[in-house]
């Protein structure tokens, strides 16, 4: 066999594991549906052909990262380590077998080959998108889990700007992928404050603006994609509970301002972050939701409690008093008395 078929026989065993054309190779008993039996029979045909590129420059290994298929890129990688790094012409844009795993959602093969190269991490595409950005832009149920191990093995590239000036962080905002805003805004809370190249706008911003465009689609009930606002307020809230309060609360107060779709986020500013008296000035009154953050606010100061009660919807105070007066009766009907703290604890509870 010439080692032009052999290449063309192991990129064909590396994608779809066909047996039907490499059949003769198989003399050893193999069994003849098994991918990796055949790339380990080919690679020892013909050692070379593992880098060898098709019409679109996709190598062995390429094709074993598209189709999953781990046992072939570990002989492959065994091979030809430099493989990792070889992209593949797809669509116009250079892809690396790792983007390519992250793209299908392989995370057998996502740890395979940062365990073998980690700073393949870092291969941008010619776009200049890393896999981080790839991840985090698609739409895959192991978004999370391979965003974390690209996270692990690379974690700056929480910070790179692709060929368009975003980061993986807008991205995410920008598609309301929320537990990849969860995920970056842990790994890299300043990501919430880097603005983007082009429009020079934040991730909070875009997660906003893109809250915005789907309320309106779906006031409209506009057919198309099934997205919601409430995916996109999510991500904003994500962010807000990591976003220091003096950067993000008058944001929030300004948007607030234009557009009531965002003032059950003041919530969250106000659970996780201590105001002071001059900040609650940016918190409007009434303010929807707001009675969320009661337990947080009040385990940390009695008197920014007093500072949410006053900007409460009068719908919430009128719960709040009737709450406290079900309270007391109980007290009283069962001749008990509970500790002020206790009170005040459960008093909090009357929009959980």
């Amino acid at each position: 066999m010439s080692a032009d078929d052999s290449e063309r026989l192991l990129h064909q065993a590396a994608s779809v594991g066909n047996a039907a054309e490499v059949a003769r190779l198989l003399e050893a008993g193999a069994d003849p549906n098994a991918a990796d039996a055949q790339v380990r029979l080919l690679l020892d045909a013909a050692p070379e052909a593992a880098l060898e590129r098709q019409g679109t420059g996709a190598t062995p290994l390429f094709l074993a990262c598209t189709f999953g298929r781990s046992a072939a890129v570990q002989r492959l990688l065994a091979a030809a380590p430099q493989a990792a790094r070889t992209p593949a012409m797809i669509e116009d844009e250079e892809v690396s077998p790792l983007a390519a795993a992250v793209n299908f959602g392989h995370l057998d093969v996502v740890r395979l080959l940062l365990e073998a190269d980690p700073p393949t991490a870092w291969l941008p595409d010619s776009n200049g998108s890393l896999p981080l950005h790839h991840c985090v832009a698609g739409q895959i149920p192991s978004c999370a889990a391979a965003a974390q191990l690209l996270l692990t093995a690379a974690p700056g590239t929480a910070m790179a700007l692709n060929g368009t000036g975003l980061s993986p962080l807008h991205l995410a905002a920008m598609r309301g992928n929320v537990p990849a805003v969860r995920l970056l805004v842990h790994a890299a809370p300043e990501a919430i404050r880097q603005c983007d190249t082009e429009r020079n706008l934040t991730p909070l911003e875009m997660a906003m603006l893109m809250a915005i465009y789907w309320n309106e689609q779906e006031a409209q009930e506009a057919p198309g994609d099934a997205r919601s606002a409430h995916e996109f307020l999510e991500a904003a809230s994500a962010m807000l509970a990591a976003a220091p309060q003096a950067w993000s609360l008058p944001l929030l107060a300004h948007v607030a301002g234009l557009v009531g779709l965002f003032l059950p986020l003041f919530s969250e500013v106000a659970a996780h972050w201590p105001l002071t008296a001059a900040q609650w000035q940016h918190v409007p009154a009434p303010c929807p939701g707001l009675g969320r953050a009661l337990p947080a606010v009040l385990a940390r100061s009695e008197a920014e409690a007093a500072l949410l009660v006053a900007r409460l919807p009068a719908v919430d105070s009128q719960r709040l008093r009737t709450f406290a007066l079900a309270l007391h009766r109980a007290q009283r009907h069962m001749r008990i008395s509970l500790a002020a703290e206790l009170t005040r604890h459960i008093l909090s509870l009357f929009d959980a």
